[in-house]
C-alpha cells in the first residue's frame, strides 16, 4: 500500500551562539556544554510511496518508488538561516514520512472548524418550513 502527501512537524536541534560573530553553529569539543541551546524549528516537507510489482509477466514488473523531501525549514517564523547536518536532515525526513503515513490523506476535522451557523447562510431551498 502507499501514501502521498505533505506534513508540518516541530523538530529541535542543538547549536551554541558564538560569543564573536553571534551566529548559531555546531557544538565543538572546545565549546562550554552549558552555552548548547535548543533550537525549535517547523519543517514542512513531502513524502510518496509507490509499492513495486513483482509478480507476472517480466515486462508488468516494476521497483518501489518513493521519496521524501523537505520543503522548508523556519525558525521563529522565518526561513533557517543555516543549513541542517546529515543526521539532521534524515531524522526530520524520517518525521515528516511517518506524518504522512499516519495521515488517512482525508481532510481533518481543524479542516471544518469555520464559525457560523446554519442560520447565517443565504440559502432558499424553494419552499416555506411548515
Amino acid at each position: 500500500m502507499g501514501y502521498n502527501g505533505k506534513a508540518k512537524i516541530d523538530f529541535v536541534i542543538n547549536r551554541v551562539k558564538d560569543l564573536q560573530t553571534d551566529q548559531y553553529r555546531l557544538f565543538q569539543d572546545s565549546d562550554d556544554p552549558e552555552r548548547e541551546e535548543e533550537l525549535e524549528l517547523e519543517i514542512e516537507g513531502r513524502s510518496y510511496y509507490a509499492e513495486g510489482r513483482s509478480y507476472g509477466l517480466p515486462e508488468n514488473c516494476y521497483p518501489d518508488e518513493g521519496e521524501t523531501e523537505i520543503l522548508t525549514v523556519m525558525w521563529k517564523g522565518k526561513k533557517f538561516p543555516w543549513e541542517l547536518t546529515n543526521e539532521e536532515t534524515e531524522q526530520a525526513e524520517d518525521a515528516i514520512c511517518n506524518a504522512v503515513q499516519e495521515d488517512d490523506g482525508g481532510p481533518d476535522e481543524s479542516d471544518y472548524e469555520e464559525d457560523y451557523d446554519d442560520d447565517d447562510r443565504d440559502y432558499d431551498p424553494g419552499y416555506d418550513d411548515q
